[in-house]
């Protein structure tokens, strides 16, 4: 099934595939996979956005490598798929969370953090479901999170960034083996940072940095924006350096930006480089 003419697809669903809804032979969606994020486009203009984490053997478990309060490992674990979704321009509807231990005490503590990470930035997410493990006894803590938003094509920031764009990173990667860290620590980004590189009509794309590091996120924006990243050669910055649960992000914005959205998140922004091109691959 070929896109319907009048509805072309926008730069970050090229190449999705489309299919008929059922119980109709005229209204059709389109599915695609993009960086980590699935986008349903839907009749109307609407797309959804879904995008999910997965955290383990941190908590309060005996045989978790990292110890850590349960309520302090359901914050972070749903903090990535929410920053992942809010910095896509979409609005987080359905939060399901998969918890591999017991309801009580540590499934609840872990929903008290899942919760605390929502009331952070005043979210309120329609519906929070999911489920628990009584059946066996667990030893080890185990969370998966996944998270549904919906937005209109046009409000995604998805392949939207111009050439000679700047990127920059907001805040400093962290992570809870080699870089211990509290999520209050006041060099890493947050959901409070996503939603005020939100309010920056001048910000292009957000694009928060996981386990992978932020040289693993550059390559990625420069490919689905099909351009060339030229790296800062002054920059410090460890691009390698895993950045646990998006302890820091990616933002793209006109040169000479970076200042004003130091001012804006009251984090440290640190300029990597320049999204020069376009690509010739």
């Amino acid at each position: 099934m070929t896109p319907d003419a009048e509805r072309p697809l926008p730069r970050f669903a090229q190449g999705a595939l489309y299919r008929a809804l059922p119980g109709s032979r005229r209204e059709t969606y389109w599915i695609q996979q993009f960086r980590d994020l699935t986008l349903v486009g839907l009749p109307g203009g609407l797309v959804q956005v879904l995008a999910c984490d997965s955290n383990a053997s941190i908590g309060e478990k005996p045989n978790d490598a990292l110890a850590k309060p349960h309520r302090a490992t359901g914050f972070s674990a749903a903090k990535v798929p929410l920053m992942e979704v809010l910095a896509s321009g979409a609005s987080p509807l359905i939060l399901v969370d998969v918890l591999c231990v017991e309801w009580d005490p540590s499934g609840r503590e872990i929903l008290e953090g899942i919760r605390a990470s929502l009331a952070s930035i005043s979210l309120d997410i329609p519906i929070i479901t999911g489920s628990t493990e009584d059946n066996m006894r667990t030893t080890q803590t185990g969370v998966g999170i996944v998270v549904l938003g919906i937005a209109r094509t046009e409000d995604l920031r998805l392949a939207c960034t111009p050439a000679q764009s700047e990127v920059l990173a907001v805040g400093l990667p962290h992570n809870g083996a080699s870089h211990p860290y509290q999520e209050d620590d006041p060099d890493i980004a947050r959901l409070s940072t996503v939603m005020a590189l939100r309010q920056l009509a001048d910000v292009h794309e957000i694009l928060p940095v996981g386990s992978h590091g932020a040289a693993h996120e550059l390559r990625l924006l420069a490919e689905t924006n099909g351009l060339q990243l030229v790296p800062s050669r002054t920059s410090e910055f460890p691009l390698h350096e895993s950045a646990g649960a998006s302890t820091c992000v990616l933002a793209t914005a006109p040169r000479g930006y970076a200042a004003r959205v130091e001012r804006h998140t009251g984090l440290p922004v640190t300029v990597v480089g320049t999204l020069a091109g376009p690509s010739t691959g």
